[in-house]
Parts: C-alpha cells; sequence; structure tokens
C-alpha cells in the first residue's frame, strides 16, 4: 500500500525511509520555488482549497509559481513505488 508523510515529521500510514526526503524552497516565495527529492517520481501542486494547479515529473526542478494567487499550496511527491510525501509553501 502507499504511504503518506506529512512534512515536518508528520507520518500518516507506515513510515517512509529516512532516504526519502522532498525539500521545497524558499518558502514563502513570490515568484520561483525550487524542488528537490531524493528518489524519482511526480508531483503536484494543489491549492489550499484543492484546486490543482500542476503537475510535474522531478526531473523538473524549479516551478514558477508568479502566476499562483497569494496563499498557500501543498507539494504532493509520490516516488516509483507509491510513497507519497507532502510539503506545504506560501505564496507572497
Amino acid at each position: 500500500p502507499s504511504t503518506l508523510k506529512m512534512g515536518d515529521d508528520e507520518t500518516v500510514g507506515n513510515l517512509i525511509s529516512n532516504e526519502f526526503q522532498l525539500e521545497v524552497f524558499p518558502n514563502p516565495s513570490a515568484d520561483f520555488i525550487s524542488i528537490s527529492s531524493t528518489q524519482d517520481g511526480n508531483f503536484t501542486i494543489v491549492s489550499a482549497t484543492g484546486q490543482l494547479v500542476g503537475q510535474f515529473s522531478s526531473s523538473n526542478k524549479k516551478v514558477d509559481v508568479s502566476s499562483f494567487s497569494a496563499g498557500q499550496y501543498f507539494v504532493r511527491f509520490r516516488n516509483e513505488s507509491g510513497d507519497e510525501i507532502v510539503k506545504t509553501f506560501v505564496k507572497q
């Protein structure tokens, strides 16, 4: 089964190895965010209201968020094994 791991060590379901990590920076951001993962996979960006605002592969390391409305967003990363990590960032 898939596993969901929230940022800041909050976990739901089974624990994911420390080798599976996701970084989103800078946070907050006005123009671009950089996304760094220790594994290959895909990620989506979802607004606080649940609207999907982007889907990307892990090869896309820099995302233009300048057109996003100000507020909180969730970056949901899923590796090739189906495990997931969710991080938040604030668009200024």
